[in-house]
């Protein structure tokens, strides 16, 4: 079957903020290269799983191989963009958090198979949150034009890619088997959706150095 142009568009949108970076790494901060890591690891996910799927081979197992590092990627980019020490500690504490969480779920719960009923949902809402979060506490405090700003684009981004993200998934593996034309539907959405997504990350990763001096590790 011949997939949706879409799809495409979606997969290969994830190296734009990649490009972006290439193209501004004289002012690459430790948070745009975080990003940029958590972009590089998604999109060398999807290549292997398209390779896999034009084969008729099962590859929703890469999804739960590539989590913990997606995980740690932008967990850590969005700890860079907090104004308040507990704020950034807890933000990186998530992240081992997660991953004992995640391996227990997946082992004892997950059809690795099949697409994540829980691991993949639960990472999207806590990394949703946590662009929400760094969105709300930084916009308030700001000087300057948001418009400038490094981590209001990506929050953004990131914003519009986990809520989709975060439906989709439970979504896709309720009615996989009962409404397979619904569940290509919402990828089709969800692709468009996606797209926009990194084209708004990659205008964070390429925009001006904001002012911020917070920590660079």
């Amino acid at each position: 079957m011949k997939l949706p142009l879409i799809f495409s568009f979606s997969m290969w949108s994830q190296a734009v903020p990649l490009v972006a970076g290439v193209a501004a790494h004289r002012r690459l901060t430790s948070a745009r290269v975080w990003i940029m890591f958590w972009c590089a690891v998604y999109l060398i996910m999807n290549l292997a799983a398209r390779y896999l799927g034009a084969r008729g081979l099962n590859n929703h197992f890469l999804s739960y191989v590539a989590l913990p590092v997606q995980c740690l990627g932008v967990m850590w980019a969005l700890s860079l963009w907090q104004v308040r020490p507990t704020a950034r500690l807890t933000l990186r504490l998530a992240v081992p958090a997660f991953l004992l969480a995640f391996i227990a779920v997946t082992l004892l719960f997950e059809d690795q198979r099949s697409f994540s009923t829980i691991a993949e949902p639960v990472y999207s809402i806590v990394a949703l949150g946590a662009a929400i979060a760094t969105l709300l506490t930084r916009s308030p405090d700001e000087t300057g034009s948001l418009l400038h700003q490094d981590w209001f684009w990506i929050c953004c981004g990131l914003i519009l890619h986990f809520g989709a993200l975060a439906v989709l998934t439970p979504f896709a593996a309720h009615y996989l088997a009962t409404d397979p034309q619904l569940v290509t539907s919402a990828y089709v959405i969800r692709g468009y959706v996606n797209t926009a997504a990194f084209v708004i990350i990659a205008i964070g990763i390429y925009c001006p150095s904001s002012a911020w001096s917070g920590p660079s590790f």
